[in-house]
């Protein structure tokens, strides 16, 4: 018997139609991509979207299921783990919202959207200090140690498995005038 993933949100606020395609691709670049099951990182993640993504993405290919405003994908991710769409009514408004189900588990659906509807109707709408440990911790190291994103130390130790730790390296945007030529110009 399957259990449950805990459902997990990855993204505060409404992702843009961009910031849904990169968040469709979160685990893609890791270095074990091919050797292990990515069920496991996807299941139970979600976010939110628009109402017009929602249409975009019930408009692409004719869905695998719908249950009235829930549907899925017919494209499976990887094993039994597709998308699916959610359209609910929280506190009155009409919320949109993407999350990866393992339909192995013909519970699994029902199960992220009561999750979903119970954390977002607390009184507090902000990712709890525990989901933002466990954001960064589920985070791809590959992600992290991205040298076109970040530049790592080759003097940092490997971490110990069973420790959590995050090292975070400040690289400014825009060229230093001393280091990189004359100063800009406004």
């Amino acid at each position: 018997m399957n259990t449950p993933a805990p459902t997990a949100k990855i993204f505060e606020g409404v992702a843009t139609r961009p910031q849904m395609f990169r968040l469709f691709d979160r685990h893609n670049q890791r270095p074990d991509r091919w050797q292990t099951d990515a069920a496991p990182l996807y299941s139970g993640e979600w976010f939110e979207i628009d109402e017009a993504l929602y249409d975009y993405m019930l408009d692409i290919l004719p869905p695998l299921w719908m249950r009235g405003p829930i549907f899925a994908l017919r494209e499976f991710l990887t094993g039994s783990v597709t998308s699916i769409f959610l359209a609910l009514r929280i506190g009155g408004t009409p919320r949109y919202l993407h999350g990866y189900s393992d339909l192995s588990d013909p519970t699994s659906v029902e199960t992220m959207r009561a999750a979903i509807f119970e954390r977002e109707t607390q009184p507090v709408r902000v990712m709890s200090r525990e989901e933002r440990l466990e954001h960064i911790c589920r985070r791809p190291v590959h992600v992290l140690a991205n040298p076109s994103l970040t530049k790592v130390s080759p003097r940092l130790r490997p971490l110990r498995k069973s420790t959590r730790s995050l090292r975070l390296v400040f690289i400014p945007p825009w060229p230093a005038p001393h280091l990189d030529g004359p100063a800009l110009r406004s």
